[in-house]
């Protein structure tokens, strides 16, 4: 066998003005897949490839519960709109849901065959909806762990979805060259987004009339979308596994004018700012 890995590095909390380091989360035994401030910002999840999910408090950097019971890597954490929950994904094809504030279990998600990327609630707290490599996107209670419905299959990985502010809608990326808007009531897909020129990786809906986006692969690129009239209803954007980005209004099913759609270099500011681990 080769020499053993380095040890990961631990998450870190970063005061946003001043970009000064404030708090180092240590206590992780393996990498750092994600991290998630509650809506109260009073508690961050850190999801790890140690199968564990770990809540700290960002004002002295404690660790304030060690969630277990995932049999693989974590790859995804996500509260719920009121805190109270928080529901992760696994490897070991499983998503939970938890109290966020006795780190019990509160459900199993079981239902999907490979391991599932996301998971994520709701708006209104309501539903938690998983993608998987299994190419199924589920909608679940989450305080029953009861499955409602499959809403998507497809013979590609599910990678990432996106509710739309008032929650009627959200967008998938199903794992191909387009990303798909659903009904969240009846889990039909309302429409499909086409014009990328690779796999979709994500999907995200504006919770504004604008919206900017910065592509990780490609640090040169700057994009946005622009509208310039206030956009009735939601808008949905996409990044494809490429250095390029699109935007849709959410009840058209073609790309915005390009005119709106890219912004200059100038416009936008040198650097974006992004989370680390």
């Amino acid at each position: 066998p080769g020499a053993p890995l380095p040890p990961a590095p631990p998450p870190r909390l970063w005061n946003a003005e001043t970009g000064e380091c404030e708090k180092i989360l240590g206590g992780h035994t393996g990498p750092l897949l994600s991290a998630a401030f509650s809506p109260d910002s009073k508690l961050v999840a850190t999801s790890s490839e140690d199968k564990t999910v770990k809540l700290w408090s960002p004002v002295n950097g404690e660790c304030w519960q060690t969630l277990r019971g995932h049999h693989d890597t974590v790859n995804s954490s996500s509260f719920s709109p009121d805190g109270m929950w928080l529901v992760t994904a696994s490897n070991d094809a499983l998503a939970k849901v938890w109290s966020s504030k006795t780190g019990r279990c509160q459900a199993t998600l079981e239902g999907h065959g490979e391991p599932v990327f996301t998971a994520s609630f709701s708006p209104d707290g309501a539903h938690a909806v998983t993608m998987s490599q299994d190419g199924k996107a589920k909608v679940w209670d989450p305080k029953t762990g009861v499955l409602l419905r499959t809403v998507h299959e497809n013979s590609a990985s599910m990678y990432q979805t996106s509710f739309a502010p008032d929650g009627r809608l959200f967008v998938i990326a199903p794992g191909d060259f387009t990303a798909q808007v659903c009904d969240m009531a009846s889990g039909r897909c309302e429409r499909v987004l086409k014009g990328h020129s690779a796999i979709v990786v994500f999907a995200c809906f504006a919770p504004a009339a604008c919206a900017l986006i910065y592509p990780r692969r490609s640090p040169s690129l700057r994009s946005g979308s622009r509208s310039p009239s206030p956009i009735r209803g939601p808008d949905a954007s996409t990044t494809a596994n490429m250095p390029s980005v699109c935007s849709w209004g959410a009840s058209s099913q073609s790309p915005m004018n390009t005119r709106d759609l890219v912004a200059t270099r100038r416009s936008c500011p040198e650097e974006p700012v992004h989370a680390t681990s």
